[in-house]
């Protein structure tokens, strides 16, 4: 009976373990803090919002372009690999997809913003 609850307990921690770490792999944070990211856009960085055209439409970045996680491949030609880019989409997991996606393609300088919110909550506490 003993060894049993020893092995019920250590599955339930094994379980939660690996709960925890799916959930770390769910959880996509900015690459950058809120200056960082307002110098490399003063700088000339290219803004670009990975999601989909209706989601960009209700509530896009000042300054960023849409291109669509699905079509990041396809549009390769519109950014320049020597610039800076800066991702961003709803919750950052899109956007930590395409980040690996152009780095896998040559570009060097790509970050991920996270989710749009956490850059809007920058420009508002980030000086005119």
């Amino acid at each position: 009976m003993l060894a049993s609850r020893k092995l019920q307990l250590r599955t339930a921690s094994q379980k939660k373990q690996t709960n925890d770490t799916r959930a770390d792999m769910f959880m996509f944070y900015s690459t950058l803090t809120c200056e960082q990211a307002h110098t490399l856009i003063e700088q000339g960085a290219q803004l670009v919002d990975v999601r989909m055209p209706d989601e960009y439409r209700r509530n896009a970045l000042r300054g960023s372009v849409n291109i669509p996680l699905p079509a990041i491949q396809q549009a390769l030609k519109q950014l320049d690999k020597n610039t800076p880019v800066l991702l961003y989409c709803v919750s950052g997991q899109r956007s930590g997809t395409a980040k690996r996606v152009l780095e896998a393609c040559g570009f060097s300088q790509v970050h991920n913003l996270g989710p749009y919110t956490f850059f809007n909550n920058c420009e508002h506490s980030h000086p005119q």
